[in-house]
């Protein structure tokens, strides 16, 4: 009987084991999916950031142009 008892235990112990483990890997599974998309628009972040920054340095230059053609004209 203790032999019986102790297989049975052992399988539902496995059991839980494996639903433990069945969880686990959905959990990881779900994070990395979120970390895909952080990345994800990590990136698109990146890009729009550097995409402003060329427009910024264009703005400047129109700028100090505007400014120079001012001088010239006051003086």
């Amino acid at each position: 009987m203790d032999e019986a008892y102790r297989q049975t235990v052992n399988a539902a112990t496995a059991s839980l084991d494996w639903n433990a483990k069945e969880k686990l890997v959905l959990e990881i599974t779900e994070s990395q999916r979120k970390l895909a998309e952080v990345l994800s628009k990590l990136d698109e972040v990146r890009n729009q950031c550097h995409s402003m920054e060329e427009e910024n340095a264009m703005l400047r230059k129109y700028r100090d142009n505007l400014a120079a053609a001012a001088r010239t004209e006051d003086a």
